[in-house]
């Protein structure tokens, strides 16, 4: 490997695995649903858009988080676009932290 790759393969002592598929702390379902509601309440664009479910996923692999979650609008609420994209983004950020824990 020359060494412009191995520079470049670490970060702070990390080679890029450890930072790629570092471990998640883990949550239970309460404790994800509360960190989803968190970052949408920051979104205006999303009021009247709640957490319907948090589904656990069987055999994810390494590096990619092992729940999903669903939402859906309140009666009376359309979901825009732009509330779509926050929605996505916010939920993708928690998969970036946290996995479902074990016992859920």
């Amino acid at each position: 490997m020359d060494q412009h790759l191995k520079r470049s393969a670490k970060v702070d002592g990390l080679n890029f695995h450890q930072l790629r598929f570092a471990p998640r702390e883990k949550k239970t379902v309460e404790e994800l649903e509360t960190a989803l509601a968190k970052a949408l309440r920051a979104h205006p664009e999303c009021q009247g858009i709640k957490i319907l479910k948090i589904t656990p996923l069987e055999n994810s692999e390494d590096g990619l988080a092992n729940w999903d979650a669903e939402f859906a609008a309140e009666p009376g609420v359309t979901m825009s676009a732009e509330c779509k994209r926050v929605l996505l983004g916010a939920k993708q950020d928690v998969q970036k932290h946290f996995d479902l824990s074990d016992g859920d």
